[in-house]
């Protein structure tokens, strides 16, 4: 029995998840948004998040373009122009990657989980997220 169709698959399926769940999270925020304003409440990011940590594998190359096209998609389907949608979506991808880059540099108990100290990391890396999109945001 070959496994390696299993294997292909399995590297697939979970950037295919990030991707999708991207998208759709992006649609969200971008119908429940005010007209003419920012979204209130944008899931994506926390999202994209909960995926590289919870599903790694997702964290391929192949992850990240399949989200960045996915925010990119999202906006210039719903009308945004290119230069705001890149500047908005390279600040969402920034924002993701420096929660990311903090989050795993904790012990794999608490990147799990497992340990009551896991939560307060969690807010140390989504506010260094936070910062990191605000930053590039704010131009």
């Amino acid at each position: 029995m070959n496994s390696k169709p299993h294997t292909e698959w399995t590297q697939l399926s979970a950037p295919l998840l990030l991707t999708v769940s991207i998208f759709l999270a992006c649609l969200f925020g971008i119908y429940t948004r005010p007209v003419g304003f920012l979204a209130t409440l944008w899931p994506a990011n926390a999202i994209m998040l909960g995926l590289l940590i919870r599903r790694p594998q997702s964290g391929s190359v192949l992850g990240w373009c399949g989200a960045a096209m996915a925010y990119m998609a999202a906006d210039l389907l719903t009308g945004a122009s290119l230069p705001k949608a890149v500047l908005l979506n390279s600040a969402n991808l920034i924002g993701v990657a420096a929660a990311y880059l903090v989050y795993s540099r904790f012990p794999p108990d608490v990147v799990r989980l497992k340990e009551p100290a896991s939560m307060l990391c969690l807010l140390v890396s989504a506010s260094a997220g936070g910062v990191a999109a605000g930053i590039i945001g704010a131009t």
